[in-house]
Order: structure tokens, then C-alpha cells, then sequence
């Protein structure tokens, strides 16, 4: 580009491209770029004709390096099961029988009515993620060798009769941790329950034997929650009644099973298989079952988490080693990352780190080009020294916007890692008013002290000191009802291990 005229006129000129240039680094790049090539643009006030056409050359130089670059994610492989012929055949004959007995008794009294299914699981109270579930496999439509799901794609498997329905992110720690309950999709009485096998499975050519529940409905209908959890069954008796949304398991990996889901198959009052999806592939009934609406591809962000480390997804069925962390020191690394379901080609998502005054810090964007039933994504940062206190990370996906807080502050400035296998939970609910809760499960017995901590580091109160045992899941809950507005800490020492957690009220 050659510009005529006095130097006047150009320096003008370069003081526009100045001012739209800084414009646009400070919000695209960050701050932390915008203060970096002040100085660059300041020499345009002397060196005008070179600095316009060296200006553009200078930014794209740059811009790779101080952009955010994805530094790691992808899928992974989804969990599936292979019931047979002969372990259909078993079951339904205890079914059958099952049935039979109940009739006897009077407890199963078949009504003239239309029933409607809820979601069969939902996050334990605790958790505040949007969602940790996607689906792997709908029901087979194809009565050949072939496959056909009922929208006439292929997100199934030969002769699968269900709908699978899996844990992301971490599905053992998930597991582990009891994250997902298996609740009644429709209101009934317990027609039989299966407890006690084995239920970390990662194959479906050995042990058919799982943990399951089956629900008998009003209008003669049945409906099957499969692979559970052992020993987290519920503690009603068969023949009992239980209510639409009622606790019925934990989501496991028993029997056939290559990873921790919940496997959902239902059955009309006539004994027909039936797919609660509605398709124009749906070859076994004509309308949904569902009681709202269910879509073949329900995109979403399932979780936004911070780390320390990149996550680890270990070998089955070792817990997933995740290095999540919620307070960062000044200048320390943050690991932001986003766990989505069902996510589609040309599907945009805009992320940004918002500083505690609620300007952006730092923002980018992501388009996918590849459809992923399960996928995450990193980006790794050195955080300023400054401003001190909440951050958000923030993500909007097909109009939704989602954050995961965390906390810049000094106070953790010592943290350790917490070891494999253990997990601290996030303070929760976060505001919280007169209480608020920690959850605790340890890989080996050990001393452990928690004391809560302001802003200025000043101790406030002991939440607990004394030894937690490495069987279950230790929950403490703090009365905060005498504590001013603000944010507050509970830092976690243990033997081999220290960590901080923090909320806000």
C-alpha cells in the first residue's frame, strides 16, 4: 500500500489504524497482548510510512503465539453391551414369572391408560455441572444383520434393544464418586431386582450376570434399568411401589458391559419391544414415549472444569485422574476445558476468561468440524499476577452460556496434588447463605485437618480435624450463618496431599 500526501495526513491515518488495531488486540487477544505491543504501536508516531506497511505483517506474525492454541482433547471410545439371545431368553422368563406371582398376589393392577416416560437418571444433589451423560447407541431398528436407529442413522449396533446412556465426563470417577442416579421413568411397582455381581466390567463377552431393575407401569408396560452399581440398589422390596423420578440405582458397569451407562429398554403391555424415540425409522411404534421432547442429537456442554494438569483417562476401570482446582495462584498455569455431548459439524463455541471487575481478560472461539457424540478440549494459560479474587470461565454453545468460577489468590500458593483415586469436592451449593457442604473420599486412610479461611487468610473455624477412613464418601457441612458477605476458603490437609476449595456468599 502507497500513501501520497504530507506527513500530516499519514500520521492521521496511522493514528486510526493505531486506535482500531488496539481496539481489536485487546479484545481478541487479551490485556496482557494489548500492553505487549503498546510499545509497537507507539513507534508508528515516528516511523509512520515503514510502521503501515509493517503493522499487519507484525500482527500475524504474533497473533499465532499469543492467540489461545488448543492444546489437547478429541473422544473417546463409548460405552456399549451385547445381551445374546440366550440372556434375553433368561430374563424374560424370570420376568414372566415375576409377573405371574405379583398377579397372584394383587399387587399388579393393570389400568386403561397412556403412560409417559421422564428421563431415567439425573446428578446427584451436589453437583452443579450442566449435564454428565450423552447416549452411545439408540435401539436397532434393522430386524436383519444390518443397523438402523430410528432416525434412520447408525448410532446403534446389531440387534441392540435399548437406548444407552453413558457418564461423561470421567465415567468411573463419576461412578466412583455415585454422580448419577437411576430414577423410575414412569411411576410403578418393582418387579424384580437383580444386586450383587460384579460391576466393573470392561467387555461384554464374559459375565452376563448384572445388576439391573424392572419396573412394572399401570397400563401393562415395562421398563428395564440395566448395569447398575452394586450394592446401590434400592432399598424397596419387589412388589413395592415406587413414583415417577423415585431413586432406583446408581449407574454402573455390570454384566455385559464395557463402561459405566445405564442401559433402558422398554416394553409395550403386550410384551412388545418398544423405542421411546419417535422417527421416521421407528418401525415398533408411531409416536414418542417420552414426555417431553427428545431429540436425536441433544447438543450441550456437559462441563466446564479448571486444571492444574491436562486430564488423564486411564485404562478401564481405573478412575480418571482429572487434577481439577478451583484456586490458582498469581502467575500460576491454568487449564481451562470443555466437555460437550453431541457436537455437530459447523457448531460454534465462544469461550472467555472474565476478570472479577466482569471485564473480559481473554476470549476465543472454536468450530467443529467433526461430529463427536463425546468430546472435550483444552487450552492451557499463565495467569496474571493480578486482579486478585473470583474469575469465570465461560463458554456459550447453541445459545446457552455456561461458567466454572475459580478464585486467584495467594492462599494457594501451597496446594499439592490430590493423589489418584481421591477426590475433595467443590463447595457446593456456591452462593451459598447459612450452610454450605464438602465432599471427601480418600485412596487410603490418613489424618486430615479442613479450617475455613477469609480473604485475608485469617482462620475462622475448624471444619473438621481427625482421621477419615478410605471406605465411602465423608460429607462435612459448614454452618456459614454468621459470616458476612464474600468469599471464604476451606483448604484440605491431609498426609500426602493439600488442597483449597472456595464459594462465595
Amino acid at each position: 500500500m502507497y500513501y501520497k500526501g504530507g506527513g500530516s495526513k499519514l500520521r492521521n491515518h496511522t493514528t486510526q489504524v493505531q486506535k482500531r488495531a488496539r481496539k481489536y488486540i485487546y479484545f481478541e487477544c487479551g490485556a496482557s497482548f494489548a500492553r505487549f505491543l503498546k510499545g509497537i504501536l507507539s513507534v508508528c508516531d515516528s516511523l509512520a510510512l515503514v510502521c503501515m506497511r509493517s503493522l499487519p505483517l507484525i500482527i500475524l506474525m504474533l497473533l499465532p503465539t499469543l492467540l489461545p492454541a488448543q492444546d489437547g482433547g478429541g473422544s473417546l471410545a463409548l460405552p456399549e453391551d451385547h445381551l445374546t439371545t440366550g440372556d434375553y431368553a433368561r430374563i424374560h422368563a424370570d420376568l414372566a414369572n415375576q409377573t405371574r406371582l405379583l398377579t397372584q398376589q394383587g399387587l399388579l393392577l393393570q389400568k386403561n391408560e397412556v403412560v409417559s416416560l421422564g428421563w431415567p437418571i439425573r446428578m446427584a444433589a451436589h453437583l452443579s455441572d450442566p449435564a454428565l451423560y450423552g447416549i452411545s447407541n439408540f435401539v436397532d431398528q434393522d430386524q436383519t444383520t444390518g443397523i438402523r436407529d430410528f432416525n434412520c442413522g447408525s448410532r446403534t449396533y446389531d440387534g441392540h434393544n435399548g437406548t444407552d446412556i453413558f457418564l461423561w465426563p470421567f465415567q468411573w470417577l463419576m461412578m466412583d464418586q455415585n454422580s448419577v442416579e437411576v430414577v423410575a421413568a414412569a411411576p410403578g411397582v418393582i418387579l424384580q431386582k437383580v444386586d450383587g455381581n460384579y460391576d466393573r466390567r470392561c467387555d461384554w463377552t464374559t459375565d452376563p450376570n448384572w445388576n439391573a431393575v424392572f419396573i412394572r407401569h399401570s397400563d401393562g408396560s415395562t421398563t428395564w434399568y440395566g448395569h447398575l452399581k452394586r450394592g446401590s440398589l434400592t432399598s424397596k422390596a419387589i412388589g413395592q411401589s415406587v413414583a415417577q423420578g423415585e431413586y432406583l440405582g446408581l449407574v454402573g458397569s455390570s454384566g455385559k458391559s464395557t463402561g459405566p451407562h445405564l442401559h433402558f429398554e422398554v416394553y409395550d403391555p403386550a410384551g412388545k419391544l418398544i423405542d421411546p424415540y419417535a422417527g421416521s425409522c421407528n418401525s415398533l411404534n408411531a409416536s414418542s414415549w417420552w414426555s417431553g421432547n427428545k431429540t436425536y442429537y441433544d447438543s450441550g456442554i456437559n462441563a466446564l472444569r479448571l486444571h492444574s494438569k491436562p486430564p488423564v483417562f486411564n485404562t478401564c476401570p481405573t478412575p480418571e485422574s482429572t487434577f481439577d482446582k478451583t484456586i490458582f495462584a498469581p502467575g500460576s498455569q491454568l487449564i481451562t476445558a470443555a466437555y460437550f455431548r453431541d457436537q455437530q459439524v459447523g457448531q460454534n463455541v465462544s469461550y472467555r476468561l472474565i476478570q472479577p471487575n466482569g471485564s473480559t481478560w481473554l476470549s476465543w472461539s472454536q468450530t467443529m468440524n467433526t461430529y463427536y457424540p463425546a468430546s472435550y478440549w483444552y487450552w492451557t494459560y499463565s495467569l496474571p499476577t493480578s486482579p486478585t479474587g473470583m474469575w469465570r470461565f465461560e463458554a456459550t454453545y447453541q445459545g446457552k452460556t455456561v461458567f466454572k468460577a475459580f478464585t486467584l489468590s495467594a492462599i494457594a500458593s501451597t496446594d499439592d496434588e490430590i493423589p489418584d483415586q481421591s477426590y475433595v469436592s467443590a463447595l457446593y451449593p456456591s452462593p451459598f447463605t447459612s450452610k454450605t457442604s464438602l465432599d471427601l473420599h480418600l485412596n487410603k486412610p490418613q489424618k486430615v485437618s479442613a479450617v475455613l479461611y477469609n480473604t485475608l487468610g485469617q482462620s475462622i473455624k475448624t471444619v473438621f480435624e481427625g482421621v477419615v477412613p478410605a471406605t465411602g464418601m465423608v460429607h462435612w457441612t459448614i454452618d456459614t450463618s454468621d459470616l458476612a458477605r464474600g468469599v471464604y476458603f476451606v483448604r484440605v490437609q491431609g498426609e500426602d496431599f493439600a488442597i483449597t476449595r472456595s464459594a462465595v456468599k
